[in-house]
């Protein structure tokens, strides 16, 4: 299998025996040639038609210094149903000069659940927020991203898993009085949280 030539975030394909359906990976989501912008930390989750990978991307940070959440769907065939490999799929966050970052996923309930943590600094720890999406990629109702799984805080590597009647979001937290780290959770119902 040859080697990407571009910078960004590629897949291949596997097939439940262990065969790599792919001669050269998939490219997703590709960064550009220049040293701003980069799109990396991916997570993915499969609806049952297509997967959803979820990524940091600073492409559209007009100084590269900071993170948005962008998406792009993948169908089974290895084909990107959202946007181009050089232009972003769509984007669940859009906030100029902010760091969003650790996207978790999980396909909950007949959606998808997406959580991040976001910050107005490059620390790591923030506030763990989400979005729901759905299958064809777009915000369900009047949903918004951004929307909080916890109180504001220090919080750091949100996890996810989930099947059609509900999940858990995992990650850790800096928690009063002690203020160290600490495991946290917040079940997901198929309605909601």
């Amino acid at each position: 299998m040859g080697a990407p030539g571009i910078p960004g975030l590629y897949g291949v394909r596997i097939s439940q025996t262990g065969t790599i359906l792919d001669a050269q990976p998939v490219p997703i989501a590709l960064g550009p040639t220049s040293a701003v912008g980069v799109v990396t930390n991916p997570a993915l989750a499969f609806d049952g038609a297509n997967y959803l990978v979820v990524y940091m991307d600073s492409r559209t940070q007009s100084s590269g210094q900071g993170y948005n959440i962008s998406a792009a769907r993948v169908s089974t065939a290895g084909v990107l149903v959202d946007g181009t490999s050089s232009a972003q799929g769509f984007a669940i966050t859009t906030s100029a000069g902010s760091f969003n970052t650790h996207p978790a996923v999980a396909f909950i309930g007949g959606q998808y659940w997406i959580s991040w943590v976001s910050s107005s600094t490059a620390d790591g720890a923030g506030d763990l927020v989400g979005a729901r999406i759905t299958t064809a990629g777009t915000l369900p109702g009047a949903a918004t991203a951004g929307f909080r799984f916890a109180p504001p805080g220090s919080d750091r590597y949100p996890s996810m898993a989930g099947n059609a009647s509900g999940g858990v979001l995992l990650w850790t937290a800096d928690t009063a009085p002690s203020s160290a780290n600490s495991l946290a959770a917040e079940a997901i119902y198929a309605a909601g949280l």
